[in-house]
């Protein structure tokens, strides 16, 4: 499969000249805090808390509001702060529903990722990409969009199982458009979903429109979040 294409340079000159955005660090070690705050900074946003844990964040009051804080970005390893998503979860939804969770992931496994995505991660990213990249990723986090990038979106595509979508959470989507909802999610193309359910072009088309507009999705980063947090897909 072919890795994802990263953001061309104009979207990062577009979102750049946005304005500043407000990020709280969380999780890693004190100076990889310190360099992430440092190139956040160069990016063009505010960094206006660097934090060791989720019983940090949750004393601190950072999140009491947006003009606080509009992103935490954590920096999560296999060893760190996947264990304390469900934490951090919590802690958002009850202070800062408006605050948007994006997961910088270290040596990260699939189920690190799912448990990223489950956990209301609008934006997930590989520790190693590109400072361009995790740009784009915290605006379009900030303003509700969602962004999953590089090794972590083939994981989660490749990761995909084989066999019949399951049902639940799915009761909008007819049969037909359940098993589009599955391909999609295993990256195939309209083409290829055609031929796979022994359909034309325009009626796989039709079913792929469908699908995005029920699960209200603009993309397939937000067909796949969606898909994993509603358990459309077996994973």
């Amino acid at each position: 499969m072919t890795p994802p294409v990263r953001p061309e340079s104009s979207d990062f000159a577009r979102l750049s000249e946005e304005g500043s955005t407000r990020v709280c660090v969380l999780g890693g070690q004190r100076l990889c805090r310190a360099a992430m705050a440092a190139q956040l900074e160069r990016l063009g946003f505010e960094v206006n808390h660097s934090l060791t844990d989720e019983m940090e964040l949750d004393r601190c009051g950072c999140l009491d509001s947006p003009s606080s804080c509009r992103v935490l970005l954590l920096i999560a390893s296999a060893q760190g702060p996947f264990a304390t998503l469900h934490r951090v979860r919590e802690i958002l939804a009850r202070t800062a529903k408006d605050v948007a969770l994006v997961v910088l992931a270290e040596h990260a496994t699939r189920g690190h990722l799912l448990a990223a995505i489950r956990a209301g991660a609008k934006a997930v990213l590989d520790y190693d990409c590109e400072p361009d990249e995790l740009a784009v990723a915290i605006r379009r986090a900030a303003g509700g969009q969602t962004h999953l990038a590089g090794d972590a979106a083939e994981m989660l595509l490749n990761g995909v199982a084989d066999g019949t979508p399951v049902v639940s959470g799915s009761a909008n989507l007819s049969d037909r458009e359940r098993e589009t909802l599955h391909l999609l999610c295993k990256g195939l193309t309209t083409k290829e979903i055609a031929r796979h359910l022994h359909l034309s072009v325009k009626t796989a088309e039709n079913h792929r429109y469908a699908v995005y507009r029920k699960c209200k999705a603009g993309n397939l980063a937000e067909l796949i979040r969606h898909a994993i947090r509603q358990g459309l897909v077996p994973v």
